[in-house]
């Protein structure tokens, strides 16, 4: 669930996060501010799923995560596949 969220904000945090690094950044500073807002972005995206799945696995266990990921994972699929067939 976190990475499909993660996914689907990435287009709208990208272009904010590059943005604010270049109004606020000096120049001679922006490509390093570019890799550290890149690094903080997908690490902590990272940080926060897998500690979410960590705790499933440990009070459901490992099938029970498996089972909840292709559930949450089924919904934007078939969403896509609906929207192809439309076309």
């Amino acid at each position: 669930m976190g990475m499909v969220f993660a996914n689907v904000s990435y287009g709208i945090m990208m272009p904010t996060m590059r943005e604010l690094v270049t109004r606020y950044v000096p120049e001679h500073l922006r490509n390093t501010a570019h890799s550290l807002s890149d690094l903080i972005f997908g690490s902590l995206s990272a940080i926060i799923s897998l500690t979410y799945s960590s705790a499933l696995i440990h009070s459901l266990g490992t099938k029970s995560v498996v089972v909840i990921g292709l559930c949450i994972i089924a919904v934007p699929m078939i969403l896509t596949l609906r929207r192809k067939s439309f076309r």
